[in-house]
Protein backbone atom coordinates (compact mmCIF):
# COMPACT_ATOMS: atom_id res chain seq x y z
CA UNK A 1 0.00 0.00 0.00
CA UNK A 2 1.26 3.46 -0.79
CA UNK A 3 2.89 5.03 1.89
CA UNK A 4 3.11 1.93 4.39
CA UNK A 5 6.64 0.57 5.37
CA UNK A 6 7.38 -2.70 4.87
CA UNK A 7 10.35 -2.57 7.71
CA UNK A 8 12.13 0.10 10.22
CA UNK A 9 15.64 0.26 10.73
CA UNK A 10 15.93 -1.49 14.18
CA UNK A 11 13.32 -4.09 13.84
CA UNK A 12 14.55 -7.80 13.89
CA UNK A 13 15.45 -9.06 10.36
CA UNK A 14 13.46 -12.25 10.66
CA UNK A 15 11.75 -11.79 6.85
CA UNK A 16 12.85 -11.11 3.49
CA UNK A 17 11.26 -9.07 1.32
CA UNK A 18 11.11 -9.20 -2.09
CA UNK A 19 9.11 -6.21 -3.93
CA UNK A 20 7.79 -7.12 -7.30
CA UNK A 21 6.99 -4.38 -8.77
CA UNK A 22 6.51 0.06 -8.02
CA UNK A 23 8.75 2.44 -6.75
CA UNK A 24 10.44 2.72 -3.16
CA UNK A 25 12.38 4.66 -1.10
CA UNK A 26 15.36 3.26 1.58
CA UNK A 27 15.74 5.67 4.42
CA UNK A 28 19.01 5.32 7.00
CA UNK A 29 19.78 6.77 9.57
CA UNK A 30 23.54 7.38 10.60
CA UNK A 31 24.42 7.84 14.59
CA UNK A 32 27.00 10.39 15.01
CA UNK A 33 29.62 9.11 17.42
CA UNK A 34 32.14 11.86 18.55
Amino acid sequence: TKGEYVIKQGEDGDNFYVIQSGKYKVFVKIDSEP
